[in-house]
């Protein structure tokens, strides 16, 4: 025949003992669904990044290597200033061109290379000196198109509207952007796994139940 309830325990100690063990066995499960949660959404994120940013830029990137070229003119030049991050204000170089097709019409862009959303690399700075730095960079990528320069554009066929200024895929940006990826994709999973440890942690009643 088996001994008392709990190993010695009277019946309301060992009832407590069993809420406090579910409980504990609760609060696990919660604090894993919203690791896992996390970890979901951080994975879909990067999903539709790689989707519907990633793959285009890196298709873009790769044909227009082929695409056909029109000749054009630097209309806009110049370095554009944004909210402030911090103590300094963002910069940008803002190049804006226009190229005319073989049927006539004109058009224009404002992307430069592909492997990044066109004109939307904001420059943060943390230092005075740094925003120095940020400030003659940026002013710098603009003189290589200062407003009335002649240039070659490449257009996709397909879409005219869709041109840039330098065809191919811009390598450093490519790889920085694959690293991101890769770094959104390891730590998704690293907050599911936990979730999924968290979860199946055994409960004591002695102990607190949380992680």
């Amino acid at each position: 025949m088996s001994g008392p309830v709990g190993g010695g325990q009277n019946p309301r100690d060992a009832a407590r003992a069993a809420r406090d063990q579910a409980l504990g066995a609760a609060l696990n499960k919660i604090y894993g669904c919203v690791f896992i949660g996390m970890g979901l959404l951080c994975l879909a994120a990067m999903l539709h990044w790689v989707v519907f940013t990633f793959v285009p830029e890196l298709r873009y990137g790769v044909g227009s290597a082929r695409w056909q070229m029109a000749d054009g003119v630097i209309v806009t030049s110049t370095v554009e200033f944004g909210p402030p991050s911090g103590q300094y204000p963002t910069a940008r170089p803002v190049i804006r061109y226009e190229y005319t097709l073989p049927d006539g019409r004109t058009l224009s862009g404002t992307r430069l290379v592909f492997g990044a959303p066109p004109q939307r690399t904001f420059g943060r700075a943390k230092s005075g000196a740094e925003y120095e730095r940020l400030l003659n960079f940026t002013r710098f990528e603009a003189s290589q198109y200062p407003q009335g320069q002649r240039v070659r554009v490449a257009y996709d066929p397909a879409d005219p509207s869709n041109a840039v200024l330098q065809p191919g895929l811009s390598a450093w940006l490519f790889i920085s952007s694959a690293a991101k990826a890769i770094f959104a994709s390891l730590f998704g999973a690293g907050l599911i796994w936990i979730g999924r440890k968290v979860m199946r942690m055994p409960t004591d009643s002695s102990s607190p139940a949380a992680p």
